[in-house]
């Protein structure tokens, strides 16, 4: 059985697209959806037990403390048994299923395959979906100016497999809007790092399942639309931001283990930017200082902190 994970916070609307979608389109296959509102505070937890609470097929939680998304994701996940449900799908709120999804990517999953992912187009119907590489020091200066446009010079540089039309078997991860992933494995590998307060989950998954010797598998069949971050867009660029550069430090600095000289460098250059962008965007100067005070973590500690 898969077990459906959607993580609300402050998209009760989204959600319910998202959930309805999901049973609209999902035949031949056992499924549940477990939707965990996130102690949004707006009363989504109510108004979504209230919307589901005779569906035998939907459950509805709510978390104590918004730790953010990836112990959201966890609360459900670290409850699930493995040999009921032996795969879990991860599903962004502001995602819409287009087709019977949820199958084909259970389909896929193998001994070799630990995690699938579907087609994902954005309003305009353009397709988004990401065949990223898993990143090592090089790979993530290619993905910022101005190491960006070594890109298109040499494979080596490229953060992401060229886009294929076909079924596409690789190292590295999907993206994590909606993705499935065998329970199991998913166990194994510590589920979510809930460290990360927000982004880079996708990094980390990707290490640790190239570590495993396990792949991820793009089907192109599989279809859904990504209405991206109907959440966290509501919070300003600087908010966005600031989780991107640090949840991506993070990653460098514990799970890549970047060298000092390259710690340096990312600190610099992230941090320059940040401070540079807060002078004409009062979204990054209403961030800045909780920036720097995770920035600098970061860089002196060897143990692995919170973000939050």
């Amino acid at each position: 059985m898969v077990a459906v994970v959607v993580l609300n916070y402050k998209t009760k609307e989204e959600t319910v697209k998202c959930v309805e979608s999901i049973i609209a389109h999902t035949q031949d296959i056992e499924y549940e959806v477990f939707i965990v509102d996130n102690d949004s505070k707006d009363g989504s937890y109510e108004f979504l037990a209230d919307k589901y609470e005779k569906n035998h097929k939907v459950m509805v939680f709510k978390t104590k403390k918004n730790e953010g998304y990836s112990s959201g994701n966890n609360y459900i996940c670290k409850q699930l048994d493995t040999e009921k449900y032996d795969k879990i799908c991860i599903v962004n709120s502001d995602v819409i299923f287009n087709n019977n999804a949820l199958k084909l990517m259970s389909e896929n999953i193998s001994k070799e395959v630990a995690v699938t992912g579907p087609s994902v187009h954005d309003y305009n119907g353009n397709e988004t979906q990401l065949l990223r590489k898993t990143y090592d020091f090089m790979l993530y200066m290619c993905s910022k100016k101005p190491l960006y446009y070594l890109r298109n010079r040499s494979n080596r540089f490229a953060t992401e497999y060229p886009y294929t039309k076909a079924k596409f078997e690789f190292y590295g991860m999907l993206s994590g809007c909606c993705f499935m992933i065998d329970s199991k494995i998913f166990k194994r590998i510590g589920y979510f790092d809930e460290n990360v307060f927000l982004y880079c989950e996708e990094w980390i998954i990707a290490y640790k399942l190239q570590r495993m010797h396990k792949k991820v598998c793009y089907i192109p069949g599989a279809s859904v639309t990504h209405y991206n971050g109907k959440s966290t867009s509501k919070r300003g660029k600087g908010f966005q931001s600031l989780y991107l550069y640090i949840s991506a430090f993070y990653y460098l600095r514990y799970y890549v283990k970047i060298n000092l000289f390259e710690r340096i460098y990312v600190y610099l250059q992230n941090t320059s930017v940040f401070i540079l962008r807060s002078l004409v965007d009062r979204t990054y100067r209403r961030e800045l200082k909780k920036y720097i005070k995770y920035a600098n973590k970061i860089f002196m500690s060897n143990d692995k902190i919170k973000i939050r």
